[in-house]
């Protein structure tokens, strides 16, 4: 669980801007490469200590998310980020050229079907997100 965390925190650090186009020193990246280990070992471990509700070495999908729900999301609010329907996107200046002159409504209903197809993907109660 820690590994999944830590590559979840450096992609999200990877995505973001750090600090408009400014390119990292090694000394930089080897700090926030230390921060982001820090992060995701204490979340794990509270995740361990409080999610697995019924001890048995796994934290079910059902467990995260009533871990996530009673105070999760607090320890790590970061999580909201694998829902992608949250994400702000900025849309570029030219949008219709870069759509290959595709008029709003066949955009919108690509959009809408993207969205669609994510919500019917559903995860069992039963299914081990991870094993400690």
């Amino acid at each position: 669980m820690e590994a999944y965390l830590r590559s979840f925190l450096l992609a999200i650090a990877v995505f973001s801007d750090m600090g408009g186009g400014h390119r990292p020193s090694p000394q930089e990246v080897a700090a926030l490469r230390s921060r982001i280990a820090v992060a995701a070992e204490r979340v794990a471990s509270i995740m361990i200590a409080e999610a697995d509700t019924n001890r048995d070495g796994h934290v079910s999908w059902e467990e995260f998310c009533e871990w996530y729900d009673m105070g999760g999301h607090a320890v790590a609010p970061w999580i909201e980020l694998l829902n992608v329907r949250k994400w702000v996107v900025q849309e570029p200046a030219n949008t219709e050229a870069m759509q290959g002159h595709l008029d709003e409504e066949e955009a919108d209903a690509d959009a809408d079907a993207d969205a669609d197809a994510m919500e019917d993907q559903e995860i069992a109660s039963d299914t081990v997100l991870f094993r400690i």
